[in-house]
């Protein structure tokens, strides 16, 4: 995979943001999003096979939901990342989640809780949506 450039062939590229909770009413987060893109072998309107050629652009994210601690993490003071793998379709709802890095205890089960509700504005291609799949890590950390 070539980072930053989309090769001609229809290859992919990765784009790649950190997502940083902003605090309500002064408290802290005890949780931190990065989400990394891969916009390769798009394709519109969910069309088999990719098109060669043409410029895509990046899904944005529009709104997110900061996932929760479950209690008996908390309890156990587990920390750590939780990555899932997702599907943005053309209209930007997340779909396909899978857990590809586990971290256990119910935060899992918070993550792609949370990651279900995220809504993001496509990826696009000469114009058109396209399908995007990406990578999430959502960090748990006790303040």
């Amino acid at each position: 995979m070539q980072r930053g450039s989309l090769a001609a062939n229809g290859g992919s590229r990765a784009c790649k943001s950190a997502v940083r909770p902003e605090a309500e009413g002064g408290d802290p987060r005890e949780t931190e999003a990065t989400i990394e893109l891969e916009c390769g072998n798009p394709t519109p309107f969910g069309l088999a096979g990719a098109i060669a050629g043409g410029t895509v652009t990046p899904p944005v994210t529009l709104s997110k939901q900061e996932p929760t601690y479950s209690e008996k993490a908390r309890n156990s003071k587990t920390q750590g990342e939780v990555q899932m793998r997702l599907l943005i379709d053309i209209t930007g709802h997340v779909s396909d989640i899978a857990v590809i890095k586990s971290l256990g205890m119910g935060l899992d089960e918070k993550a792609v809780e949370a990651a279900k509700r995220w809504r993001f504005k496509p990826g696009m291609r000469d114009g058109l949506p396209v399908i995007s799949v990406g990578t999430i890590a959502v960090t748990f950390r006790l303040l």
